[in-house]
């Protein structure tokens, strides 16, 4: 028989006091694990701060990847890493500027902000100077553990103040989103907007003239400009005053910012030496190769254009475009190194609009001349060209102006022979 199992009062009590014993030394232990792994925890989280590095910068050399489709351009590979945090906003800038270093002449290192005059996005706005900006997502520890992709710049975009060697200072600089810089630079009201600073070093060599010496030359210039355009304007033994009148006015344009009195001594000027060069002219006493040569070492691409077009308008003063003319405007353009293509395109306009051209008693390759085709490519290069060029003066055919109208069918006559000649 199975009897009641029965416990004192006093037993009964005792026990209950160990279970909340046990209890409590439970809780206890539990508390203390807590703590000591959230102090481990924050331990781990400090190392984990502590590793990650300050915002860092990576420049490299190297060509447009395949899916930007611009071509195997040569480029900047711009990558960051590190702290991009922002105590309180939810977004960060960064900021990336390129500067060119030197020494002044008390040997102090100065920085100049390099341009990017194709780009205006790439640009602070109110100067070229290239500013590339780009807002992140972030947080009060926002960071990038890896070396992180930001920007390809290509190198032909950017235009230095000097040319040759030269250091280039890469900096990547995180700022608040309203942050503005101007001139390459802060301002001491924008510095307290500044989170995050990294720059790196690189050397590279510039090709082009740059823009600082290109503004200090010019003036010299402007007279070297004036100088072909006179040389061009006498090729045909006949330096005519509508064509005189065509380089005063261009000469004259760099007076039109000008204070009016200051614009007055410049116009006497350029006045001047617009006669003396003309004498010069007239008595085939002008070297133009050397003069190209000077300007190939101080003009920038965008003035040797400037240059193109005033000969274009120089030598169609006269609504004649002569043999002479048009084999020094070739030569011109060639040793100025500049895309055919586009002179082409610049040539074109003005053989539309002139009233004759003086082609028929060329020597043989007069019509290559005329229309561009280099002796250089290839017969099926020039194929290509020929049909481009075939349907663009085709389609001017129609043109409701009478004389673009003759001249385009003129031009489709040429073309259709070319095309013959070489089996196109």
């Amino acid at each position: 028989m199975n009897l009641p199992l029965i416990i004192p009062d006093n037993q009964i009590t005792l026990l209950s006091g160990d279970v909340w014993i046990v209890y409590v030394i439970g809780i206890i232990i539990l508390i203390l694990y807590n703590v000591f792994k959230e102090k481990d925890e924050k331990n781990q989280l400090a190392e984990e701060i502590a590793s990650i590095p300050q915002l860092e910068i990576k420049v490299t050399k190297t060509k447009l990847p395949e899916e930007i489709k611009l071509g195997p351009m040569p480029s900047f590979k711009v990558e960051f890493k590190g702290w991009v945090s922002h105590p309180t906003d939810p977004t960060i800038k960064l900021n990336l500027f390129i500067k060119d270093v030197y020494l002044n002449d008390e040997g102090e290192e100065k920085l100049m902000p390099v341009s990017c005059p194709v780009l205006p996005d790439w640009t602070e706005g109110t100067t070229r100077f290239l500013r590339i900006t780009e807002e992140i997502n972030t947080s009060p520890f926002g960071h990038f553990k890896e070396f992180t992709h930001f920007k390809f710049i290509p190198i032909e975009y950017l235009s230095g103040p000097f040319k040759g060697k030269r250091k280039l200072r890469f900096s990547l600089i995180a700022t608040d989103v309203d942050a503005q810089s101007d001139w390459g630079a802060f301002s001491k009201d924008q510095v307290s907007k500044i989170r995050h600073i990294a720059s790196t070093d690189i050397d590279h060599t510039f090709t082009e003239v740059g823009f600082l010496e290109n503004f200090l030359n010019r003036e010299q210039i402007e007279n070297l400009s004036i100088k072909v355009a006179l040389a061009i304007a006498a090729s045909d033994g006949n330096l005519d005053q509508k064509e005189l009148n065509v380089i005063k006015e261009w000469a004259n344009l760099s007076t039109t910012k000008l204070e009016e009195k200051e614009a007055k001594e410049k116009k006497k000027k350029i006045s001047n030496f617009i006669k003396e060069a003309y004498v010069e002219a007239k008595s085939k006493k002008i070297s133009v190769s050397g003069l190209i040569e000077e300007l190939n070492d101080k003009a920038i691409k965008e003035q040797k254009y400037e240059l193109v077009d005033l000969l274009l308008k120089v030598v169609s003063a006269d609504d004649e475009l002569s043999k002479e003319e048009d084999v020094m405007l070739n030569k011109i353009v060639k040793k100025l190194e500049i895309d055919q293509k586009t002179y082409n395109q610049m040539k074109n306009k003005t053989i539309a609009s002139v009233g004759k051209i003086e082609t028929d008693d060329y020597s043989s390759g007069s019509d290559e001349q005329l229309l561009g085709l280099s002796d250089e490519v290839t017969n099926e290069e020039k194929c290509k060209e020929l049909r481009k060029l075939y349907s663009k003066w085709n389609g001017l055919t129609n043109s409701s102006n009478k004389q673009t109208k003759t001249r385009a069918k003129e031009m489709v006559k040429k073309i259709a022979t070319l095309r013959s000649k070489y089996n196109c």
